[in-house]
């Protein structure tokens, strides 16, 4: 049986369930804004980093705010949440990370999350 070199757990949706928050956040921005943020909106930018994610918005909605200004906001709102509300570990998660380890495994979290929001997880 061929041995790993390392395993990668990917935080968000693997690791952690922070959809409904992310989701709770973009609901929050944009509502901030007047702007109806509905599931085909959401569904343009599912997939995406913050920052690309907030660019194609941008364009999409026609607004004269900086993407980066907004990913930064979206950040500040995120953690706030995670620390109001915590956040889920994902089912399995608390049994495969210390199997992994105890396996002599290394192994790291990758995220396109900010390193704000990692370490608020």
């Amino acid at each position: 049986m061929k041995r790993f070199e390392a395993v990668i757990f990917d935080m968000d949706g693997l690791l952690v369930d922070s959809e409904k928050l992310w989701h709770a956040v973009e609901d929050d921005l944009f509502a901030a804004r007047n702007i109806n943020y509905t599931l085909e909106d959401r569904k343009l930018v599912f997939g995406l980093r913050l920052d690309e994610f907030m660019t194609v918005l941008v364009k999409h909605f026609g607004m004269d705010e900086d993407p980066n200004d907004l990913g930064v906001e979206a950040n500040e709102r995120m953690i706030r949440l995670i620390a109001e509300k915590g956040i889920s570990p994902q089912p399995g998660a608390h049994d495969i990370v210390p199997y992994v380890v105890d396996q002599g495994y290394p192994c790291a979290i990758a995220s396109s999350s900010h390193m704000s929001i990692i370490n608020a997880v």
